[in-house]
């Protein structure tokens, strides 16, 4: 969600941002997309209200997007962290920012200082990768990982990082 904020502040405010880096970041959704979206959200956003914090987690982190993930060493540590978290804080943080209700950047990406950073093994958000190629936008891919870069490659994502 970080990185849809940055991403979107940067579109708002482009004389304020020299560059964004957009780490696993979603650009956004065309019109076709946000209904199914929107669903998915909602069935979320239940699941939050009415599940044990660690039967959430334990629900949310089943997804495949999280396959990697979960083999990393430090999952366990990750998941303790979350169990922490205020979930009713950050049920009103996901309704209040959800992918559906910001605006699809695609559009506007050739115009705005940005680069974009996947998981080589992010089934989900690799053809956003290609698509930003084709494109001619900055993306690069980092070996051995999926969607959370910084927990699963945090040293090939230090170094992409680098001046």
């Amino acid at each position: 969600m970080g990185g849809r904020l940055a991403l979107s502040f940067a579109h708002r405010y482009p004389d304020a941002t020299s560059e964004v880096v957009a780490i696993s970041s979603h650009v956004g959704l065309e019109k076709t997309k946000r209904l199914e979206r929107q669903k998915f959200e909602a069935y979320w956003l239940k699941k939050l209200s009415t599940l044990s914090v660690d039967q959430f987690l334990d629900l949310w982190y089943s997804q495949p997007l999280f396959a990697t993930l979960k083999r990393s060493s430090h999952f366990q540590a990750m998941l303790e962290r979350r169990r922490v978290v205020d979930f009713d804080h950050q049920a009103a943080l996901f309704e209040r920012y959800r992918l559906s209700s910001q605006p699809n950047l695609w559009p506007h990406l050739s115009e705005m200082p940005v680069q974009f950073i996947y998981g080589s093994e992010d089934e989900r958000y690799r053809p956003m990768h290609k698509r930003l190629i084709k494109q001619g936008i900055k993306s690069t891919l980092i070996g051995g990982a999926g969607h959370a870069i910084h927990l699963e490659n945090p040293e090939e994502l230090w170094i992409k990082l680098q001046p």
